[in-house]
């Protein structure tokens, strides 16, 4: 049974009134520092959440776009986020941030982010989608079949770096810390089509963050068999990538290439600069808002990139 504001109001001993200024900070209505400390633990127990979407509802727009992301600490997700912020106070709008960096805070940032009233929403997790109100205009970063969607055109990235690596005479090639079953399909299958040799062991899983990421790429590179070129889920994985064969006594390019993804700034300042592959920020986040504001219509737009070539692939 939903609970709601009257449920709040009546276990707090107030008004509903009371609740709502408190949970709008709407220091108009008198309320002790004890009541609000009591009002804001029953809103927390209970998983209280106040239709606000439903409150806007014939009323003037809000005039705001909610955002649910993944940890900006990471900084192919930070450089998307910010061309948002800045695509959304052009069209002006608010932007209202959600983020996480595990699972568990996936549903506190959509109930933190739900909680206000929105004219749209952008989310780049595919779950939780019964947890949407009804009629909200939402759009994915994402493949959710009969959604509105937008994400990066995956084949074609595949396609670019492994017909490089094909053309510069590797055989065999890793693809590291993947977390998509679906990506890392379809890596092996454009992998088979290449004649480029992968296995189980140079295709760990892990996180995109560059500490895990070098323990990670450590320990493949220390076995007596390893893979001529790496692929990486990220750019910063790359960079630990590069970093981890260095201390394994490995020149990059010339004993292994490295690939990464996203292009974020520093790709081109490392060194060896980073050969990757990317999108604007700019074009990502347009045609996010552009799906959004066009209504967010079913259907999916793939968004094409292109490949960097820099110093970190060499001829075998």
């Amino acid at each position: 049974m939903r609970v709601t504001i009257k449920d709040i109001a009546a276990a707090a001993g107030v008004s509903p009134a009371v609740v709502s200024a408190v949970l709008n900070r709407n220091n108009s209505i008198r309320c002790s520092e004890e009541k609000r400390r009591l009002i804001l633990e029953l809103v927390r127990k209970t998983g209280y959440r106040p239709n606000r979407a439903a409150q806007a509802l014939g009323k003037r727009k809000s005039r705001q776009i909610g955002v649910l992301s993944y940890s900006p600490s990471d900084p192919s997700v930070a450089r998307i986020i910010g061309e948002l912020e800045r695509q959304i106070s052009e069209r002006n709008y608010s932007a209202v941030f959600g983020f996480w960096s595990d699972y568990p805070s996936i549903k506190v940032a959509f109930d933190s982010v739900l909680a206000h009233p929105l004219d749209g929403l952008i989310s780049m997790h595919d779950g939780l989608i019964d947890t949407i109100p009804a009629g909200l205009p939402t759009v994915y970063y994402s493949d959710v079949p009969g959604k509105c969607c937008v994400r990066l055109n995956y084949r074609q990235y595949f396609e670019q770096v492994l017909t490089l690596l094909s053309g510069l005479g590797h055989k065999t090639v890793g693809f590291v810390c993947w977390h998509s079953v679906a990506l890392f399909e379809l890596f092996c299958t454009i992998c088979a089509e290449k004649n480029l040799k992968t296995k189980e062991s140079w295709c760990p899983q892990g996180s995109g963050f560059y500490e895990n990421a070098l323990e990670t790429v450590l320990e493949l590179l220390r076995n007596q068999e390893r893979p001529d070129a790496l692929i990486c889920r990220n750019d910063v994985v790359a960079f630990a990538g590069i970093n981890a064969a260095k201390q394994c006594g490995l020149r990059v390019p010339e004993d292994i290439s490295v690939i990464g993804f996203d292009d974020i700034d520093p790709a081109s300042y490392f060194i060896p600069p980073l050969t990757t592959c990317g999108a604007p920020a700019e074009k990502i986040a347009s045609t996010l808002l552009e799906a959004l504001f066009s209504g967010a219509e079913p259907g999916l737009t793939i968004i094409d990139m292109d490949l960097i070539v820099r110093g970190t692939c060499a001829k075998k």
